[in-house]
């Protein structure tokens, strides 16, 4: 896989969060918190990860998907794995 920035790392992010819950890609920041901003909630990560998957050939481990709380705390682990 080439080497994705941050930038298109986070942009690939906010259009698999607007295609799972539907929320503009515009509202999808870095600060965002994923449950309390977003809505995401346990199905709709669930999503999210296998589209990250599928889409930036990354697994998220289960121990950093406990960690997440932020869009990009999902960026940070994302580029670190590309």
């Amino acid at each position: 896989m080439t080497q994705l920035s941050t930038d298109e790392i986070r942009a690939a992010l906010a259009d698999l969060v607007h295609q799972i819950v539907e929320v503009p890609v515009a509202a999808v920041e870095p600060a965002s918190r994923l449950v309390d901003d977003l809505g995401i909630d346990s199905l709709s990560l669930v999503e999210l990860l296998t589209g990250v998957e599928e889409h930036l050939g990354v697994r998220i481990s289960d121990a950093d998907v406990a960690r997440l709380r932020t869009v990009d705390d999902v960026v940070r682990i994302i580029a670190a794995a590309v």
